[in-house]
C-alpha cells in the first residue's frame, strides 16, 4: 500500500479535505510513507513526494486530470528514478506492485517537513537551472538532489533508499 501525507495544500489539490493522520501500527507502508508537498514553478505545480524514512525525494509535475491516478503518476516516476538509481527491473516491479492502492493521511513529523523544505528550495533552484519541470532533464535534476548528503540524517537519500529497498527484499 502506498501511504501519502498530505500538507494541507497538497491535500485540497489532491481532494482530500479532511485528512487524519495514520497509527504507526496501522501503516504498511513498503519502505515508509511518502510525504507529499504542492510546488509551484511559475505556473506550472509539481508534487514534491519525499520518503519519510530515506528522505529520497522526486518532483512530479502534473495535470488535474493526472491526479484521477495517483497510484499511476507517482509509480511512474519512482520508476523512472529508481531505474536512475540502477535499481533491478524486478525490484522496482515488486514495489510497483504493492503501490496499486493509496491511502492518505495528514503529516505528523515537523521533522520531515523540515527536511522537505530544504529539500523543496534545492528542487525550485534545479528545475530553473534544467529549464522548468517539464524539462526532459528533470530526472536528472531528481538524481542530482538525492545524491546530495542530508546533515540530519548524515546520509545521502539514494543510499538510504538503497538499503531500504534491500531490507525490504531480505524480508525485514
Amino acid at each position: 500500500m502506498l501511504i501519502l501525507k498530505c500538507t494541507q495544500k497538497a491535500g485540497k489539490e489532491l481532494g482530500q479535505r479532511q485528512l487524519e493522520p495514520i497509527a504507526a501500527e496501522d501503516s504498511t507502508a513498503v519502505v515508509g510513507a511518502w510525504y507529499v508537498n504542492l510546488l509551484r514553478f511559475g505556473h506550472n505545480k509539481t508534487l514534491l513526494f519525499t520518503n519519510e524514512t530515506s528522505l529520497y525525494s522526486m518532483v512530479v509535475p502534473y495535470v488535474k486530470k493526472d491526479l484521477a491516478d495517483l497510484s499511476t503518476l507517482f509509480t511512474q516516476h519512482l520508476a523512472t528514478n529508481l531505474s536512475l538509481e540502477r535499481v533491478p527491473r524486478p525490484t522496482i516491479d515488486q514495489l510497483v506492485a504493492q503501490y496499486q492502492t493509496v491511502q492518505m493521511s495528514k503529516t505528523d513529523s515537523r521533522h520531515v517537513l523540515g527536511c522537505m523544505n530544504d529539500i523543496a528550495d534545492m528542487f525550485m533552484y534545479q528545475l530553473e537551472r534544467v529549464g522548468g519541470p517539464r524539462s526532459g532533464l528533470l530526472p536528472t535534476a531528481v538524481w542530482e538532489i538525492n545524491h546530495v548528503i542530508q546533515l540530519k540524517r548524515d546520509d545521502y537519500p539514494y543510499r538510504m533508499m538503497l538499503a531500504s529497498l534491500a531490507q525490504w527484499q531480505e524480508g525485514g
